[in-house]
């Protein structure tokens, strides 16, 4: 799918965007706690995501029933 994505939208105008999602979040906690070396990329793209869901709901950007539906699903 990863792969599909990059191939229509090789410059990141569009979709591609969107498998950014977490890693912002990510690349600052690695940075900002030093831990790059003891946590996985993908725990760390998965707690970007949690942040970006609650900034975006404290942003007013998704409705509070979204966010907490995404943090809450196991």
């Amino acid at each position: 799918m990863k792969v599909d994505i990059v191939a229509q939208d090789e410059r990141e105008i569009g979709q591609r965007a969107l498998l950014n999602l977490g890693h912002t979040f990510c690349h600052a906690l690695e940075t900002a706690t030093g831990l790059s070396d003891r946590l996985l990329h993908g725990e760390g793209v998965g707690i970007g995501c949690a942040l970006a869901f609650e900034t975006s709901m404290k942003l007013g950007i998704c409705h509070q029933e979204y966010c907490q539906l995404i943090l809450h699903t196991k």
